[in-house]
Parts: structure tokens; sequence; C-alpha cells
């Protein structure tokens, strides 16, 4: 039962909204929230204007933006959406996707954090409550959690935030796919792939492509402990 154990409803200091396209799943994690005490008021959108409308004019100080399943990576355009608003939100995503590449494509849209859909309820709170109080929240073993280096920290939230373009590029980068092979995941031209390689490369800060898979490397053994 959603709830069940959890202290009853009372007003809090943010109001919360719970971006889904599943209604059944969006309903039952604001149900969650609604009676945890953690926020003032719960909202439910799907994806769109109206998701926009209600943090624009509800004082949202929180957004739970949950991921498609077949499109985990269609939501972080929101997320820069979300994050370029005058008084932008923090944003938890909410997604079955762990892998590593993901996660990174999350910090460089801006997000604030990231909770797998496996999360139990008191977990997906916690996360919630952490994002709130403005401690950013990121799976067990991810270097943004775990403190590493802030050098190779920027393989995983670029300083500048990057296009939809440069995150798919930059997750197959991280998988260390030659030009060729990204032009051909992408469908795009070669030339058009160089230059958007570099693109990634100076707004991460690595000087080249054999540091950067260097860090990646480090990043999944830590991932993998």
């Amino acid at each position: 039962m959603v709830g069940e154990d959890l202290p009853p409803w009372s007003p809090g200091i943010s109001n919360v909204l719970v971006i889904d396209p599943y209604p059944v799943s969006r309903g039952a994690v604001a149900a969650l929230l609604r009676c945890s005490g953690l926020a003032g008021r719960v909202y439910e959108a799907a994806l769109g204007g109206e998701a926009l409308e209600t943090v624009r004019g509800h004082g949202v100080a929180l957004v739970v933006l949950a991921t498609e399943a077949d499109r985990p990576h269609g939501v972080l355009s929101w997320c820069r959406r979300l994050k370029r608003l005058p008084s932008a939100p923090a944003v938890l995503i909410y997604s079955g996707n762990g892998a590593a590449s993901f996660v990174a494509a999350c910090l460089a849209s801006g997000a604030d954090g990231m909770v797998h859909r496996s999360a139990t309820e008191r977990q997906l709170l916690d996360a919630v409550r952490d994002v709130i109080a403005g401690r950013p929240v990121w799976p067990p073993g991810h270097p943004a959690r775990e403190g590493d280096d802030a050098r190779d920290l920027q393989v995983c939230a670029p300083p500048v935030r990057m296009t939809q373009r440069e995150e798919q590029i930059f997750a197959l980068l991280l998988h260390r796919y030659s030009n060729d092979e990204i032009a051909a995941e992408l469908h795009l031209a070669r030339q058009t792939v160089k230059n958007h390689v570099s693109s990634v490369l100076h707004k991460t800060g690595f000087a080249n492509r054999r540091e950067l898979a260097k860090a990646a490397a480090r990043h999944q053994r830590a991932a993998a402990c």
C-alpha cells in the first residue's frame, strides 16, 4: 500500500510536481508524497505545456521527473527547459535506467539527482528530502556521490550544459565510439560528428578523447565497486 507506515500528510515548505507519462505510476508517486509530509502541495502532470505552467504558477520547488521506459533520454530536454526557467525548480530524475552514461547525461542536463525506479518508498522519500534540502542524490558508486577528484567529475558534470545532440554524442564517447561509429549510430555526417565531439571535449574540459576515455574508465571501475 502506498504510504503505509509513513507519517500522515501535513503542510510542508515546498510544493512538488510529479511529471510522469504513465498515469498509474504518476498517481502512486504523488500519493506517496502527499502522505509523507514532505511537501506543501503535490501536483501531477504529463510532459508538456501543462507541466511548465504548473511550475510557473504554483511555486513548485521540486520536480520529480519520470522517464519513459523505451525513451529514457527523452525527458532530459525537459529537464533543461525546467532549469532555464527564471525560478528554476530542483529536478529529481526517476528512471529505470541506471547506466553510467544515462546518469552522466542527467548531470549534463542540470538535474539535481536521480533515483532508480527499483528504490523503496523510503529511499524515494529520502531522495526527495535531500534534493529539497539542496543535497544532490546520485546512485551508489557514482563519482558524483562518492566525491572523486573534481577533475574526473567533469566527465559526468560538465560545467556548461550540453545540447541534446551533444548529450547523445557524449554518451557514445563514454562507450568509446569512434567518429565513424557515432555518425552511423546517429545518422550524421562525419564532419558534423567531429564538430560536436570538439564541442563536447571543450565543455567537459578535456584536451582529447584519450583523456576522456581514461576518466570514463575510472568511473566505470568506481561504479562496479
